[in-house]
């Protein structure tokens, strides 16, 4: 059996519409394309965090390498 991972929000996705959270997890590929509006805020977001960096010089990304290993990002930071 494989093990699934849901992030909060995924889960709620579950809790109101069981087909939505079928399509997220086995036909990604099915969904919408991002609208240009919620890129803005996506990239608002990310300028933050670009902007939040700066504030420190030498800091360093303790950023995960992707969405699943939080854990690790947090053991680095706690490292640096």
């Amino acid at each position: 059996m494989e093990k699934v991972i849901l992030s909060k929000s995924t889960f709620i996705r579950g809790l109101q519409c069981e087909i939505s959270l079928y399509l997220y997890k086995n036909n990604y590929n099915l969904r919408d394309e991002t609208s240009p509006q919620l890129q803005a805020i996506f990239n608002q977001g990310t300028n933050v965090g670009l902007l939040a960096q700066g504030l420190f010089p030498g800091g360093v990304d303790a950023s995960p390498e992707n969405y699943y290993e939080k854990a690790k990002s947090v053991l680095k930071t706690l490292e640096l």
